[in-house]
């Protein structure tokens, strides 16, 4: 399936500061990224009716939320992500630098749907600030931000932090999210601080 940029969305740029991370924590690291992604996104093509927001589960052939059912040509079922985060650049010295894109299926990358999706980063990073996780330090600027989050993404965040404190077996750790759009004024930061004393 070919996929496009989302350049209206703009990228994530993520920054660990800590000790090594296992490959455990680094899986869990992408995966509820990906997630967090899945469920904003749904959430706001829900919002505009493009899928049933009453039932946004019957769209989905597995269990899992992130992965949603389509049928197309011959009745040919396949699974795919409404938005995939991929990795534009990784630089794994320490600290670990990456900077991640969101890609849309070709076949859902009309002016309608891109426009509902260029805010899919504003509304993960205000989803994470609205968490109120321990350790967590939000600092959200942007001038058209949304004031609520649109989805509940506590569980991800949950099981993300949790890993980089059991990474950090007692040490500091810091994971910083920055997102930035060229067509829109924004600079949105996250630090989280793993840290058990």
């Amino acid at each position: 399936m070919k996929y496009v940029i989302l350049e209206e969305a703009g990228s994530l740029s993520i920054r660990y500061e800590g000790p090594m991370l296992d490959l455990t924590t680094l899986g869990t690291i992408q995966f509820e990224i990906q997630a967090m992604v899945d469920r904003v996104s749904l959430a706001l093509l829900a919002r505009e009716g493009i899928v049933d927001a009453e039932k946004p589960w019957m769209m989905f052939k597995t269990p899992r939320p992130h992965i949603v059912q389509r049928t197309i040509g011959r009745g040919t079922n396949f699974d795919m992500r409404p938005v995939r985060v991929m990795a534009r650049r990784i630089q794994s010295q320490s600290p670990l630098l990456q900077e991640l894109i969101l890609m849309v299926p070709a076949v859902l990358a009309d002016s309608n749907v891109r426009a509902i999706l260029q805010g899919v980063i504003a509304n993960v990073l205000t989803a994470i600030g609205a968490t109120g996780i321990r350790g967590l330090k939000a600092s959200l600027r942007h001038e058209a931000r949304p004031r609520d989050p649109i989805v509940d993404i506590g569980p991800e965040m949950r099981r993300l932090a949790v890993a980089i404190a059991q990474n950090a077996n007692g040490q500091s750790a810091r994971l910083r999210i920055k997102a930035e759009a060229p067509n829109i004024i924004m600079s949105v930061e996250l630090e989280i601080e793993a840290d058990n004393d």
